[in-house]
């Protein structure tokens, strides 16, 4: 019984291995012929259209990533179990630390919407008191600025890490009021001591490839 458990499985593992090779033969074969002759229904090139489904231009070829994403199923499937045991426990830790860091990253979202929201009234505010001459500032309106300044350097520190949405974050404009609190900063002597402490701010470029600030 266990002899013919085994003879079976044998040859249905030889099966699927001769599967998995001939299909990564022929996807090998359709890429050739893509790569060759640029046939678009093979996608091997990427090519830009018009409004009339003409091609304009060649945006470029498949990269090595897009093989990779390609081909690790049916490597899977060839290798089996053994790969899985070998590597199923890392797998499981990569995929639960990353849930865990997608739901860490909606929960900072939230709250950086939330935070906005409740500090519109103290944006208008701070964008007054800088307004002042420093001279004039009482130690309350300084502190107040400066809180706000902290909160700020809380939302870089979270943009520079990808904690949070960054694209919230620039749809909220906070990456241009981070930009325009630092640049007032220069003109206030309480606030270029209060600087230094602020590293995320400073250190990390909050504009997107591209974007003009």
């Amino acid at each position: 019984m266990n002899s013919a458990a085994e003879q079976t499985y044998s040859s249905n593992r030889r099966t699927l291995i001769r599967l998995t090779l001939a299909a990564v033969a022929v996807i090998a074969l359709i890429a050739l012929y893509g790569y060759l002759t640029g046939a678009r229904w093979t996608g091997m090139i990427e090519y830009t259209y018009d409004s009339r489904g003409r091609v304009t231009a060649s945006d470029g070829y498949k990269t090595f990533w897009d093989w990779l994403q390609l081909l690790i199923v049916p490597l899977i499937l060839t290798l089996g179990g053994s790969l899985i045991a070998v590597y199923g426990s890392l797998i499981a830790v990569y995929v639960t630390r990353s849930m865990e860091t997608r739901r860490a990253r909606t929960e900072w979202s939230i709250r950086v919407a939330e935070q906005y929201l409740a500090r519109y009234s103290q944006h208008a505010r701070v964008t007054a008191i800088l307004k002042e001459p420093e001279a004039n500032l009482t130690n309350n309106e300084k502190n107040t600025v400066k809180e706000f300044g902290n909160w700020l350097e809380l939302v870089a520190m979270l943009y520079r890490h990808n904690l949070a949405d960054r694209q919230l974050i620039r749809e909220l404009g906070l990456h241009t009021l981070i930009t325009t609190f630092l640049a007032s900063a220069d003109d206030f002597q309480f606030l270029r001591e209060a600087r230094p402490g602020w590293t995320n701010m400073t250190g990390v470029d909050l504009t997107p490839q591209g974007e003009t600030p």
